[in-house]
C-alpha cells in the first residue's frame, strides 16, 4: 500500500496541475489516503499549498489543514474521528451538501473545479473502465459514492489499485461492471507501475 502511495504521489508530481493553489481528493482505501502524506514533502520543497480539499476526509487530510499546507477542507463525508473533531474545531473544515459536491445539474459543484482525484478500484479493464462495485462473481459489494463523477469531472483521475488482490486479477481485459467508464480514467497506479491512458498523451 505505501509502495502504491509513493508512486501516486510521484505522479502527481510530475504532471503541471500540480502548483500553488491545486485541489485534491482521495476515495476510500488506504493507497489513496497515504499519497496525501507522500505529497506533503514536495509541497513543502516547492513551497505549494492546496487550496481545498474535498470529499471523504481522513486524518492525513486534517494534518495538512492543521500544517497550513491546506486553505479548506470542504467536506461531504468523514472515514474516522480525527476528521470528525475537525469539522466540529476548525473552521477552515467545513460541510457541504451533496449536491454542492457533486450534482451535474448544480454549475456550482465543487468537483467541476477538481484537479486531482485519487480513487481506488476493485477492478479495471485494460481500456480503463473500473468496476468499484461488483466482485469477479457478479456480486454486489458495496456503493459507487462519487467515484464515477469525480473521475468525469477532474482535471486528473487516478486509480489506485494492486495487480493482484488475494487471487484474483485487477487488471483484466474486462471488468465484470462499468462503473466509471474508462474515457473517465486518466491514470493507473499499481504495484508494478504505472499506465496512462492514451487518451490522455498530453499527460504521458
Amino acid at each position: 500500500d505505501l509502495l502504491m502511495a509513493k508512486s501516486c504521489a510521484k505522479v502527481i508530481e510530475a504532471l503541471p496541475y500540480f502548483r500553488d493553489g491545486f485541489s485534491f481528493q482521495t476515495g476510500v482505501g488506504g493507497p489513496s489516503i497515504a499519497a496525501t502524506l507522500f505529497l506533503r514533502d514536495a509541497m513543502k520543497a516547492r513551497n505549494i499549498k492546496m487550496r481545498w480539499a474535498v470529499g471523504g476526509i481522513a486524518a492525513p487530510m486534517v494534518e495538512l489543514l492543521n500544517e497550513g499546507l491546506i486553505d479548506t477542507i470542504v467536506d461531504t463525508q468523514d472515514f474516522d474521528l480525527t476528521a470528525v473533531g475537525s469539522v466540529g474545531e476548525n473552521p477552515r473544515h467545513f460541510e457541504i451538501s451533496a449536491s454542492q459536491y457533486a450534482n451535474p445539474m448544480n454549475k456550482g459543484a465543487f468537483i467541476n473545479k477538481l484537479d486531482f482525484v485519487i480513487l481506488a478500484a476493485l477492478e479495471i479493464d485494460t481500456d480503463f473502465n473500473a468496476n468499484v462495485v461488483t466482485g469477479s462473481d457478479g456480486v454486489l459489494r458495496g456503493a459507487p459514492g462519487g467515484h464515477p463523477d469525480t473521475a468525469a469531472s477532474a482535471k486528473c483521475s487516478i486509480i489506485v489499485t494492486p495487480l493482484v488482490r488475494g487471487r484474483m486479477a485487477t487488471v483484466c481485459d474486462r471488468v465484470v461492471t462499468v462503473v466509471t467508464p474508462g474515457e473517465s480514467v486518466d491514470i493507473l497506479v499499481t504495484d508494478y507501475g504505472v499506465a496512462v491512458n492514451p487518451r490522455r498523451a498530453d499527460l504521458i
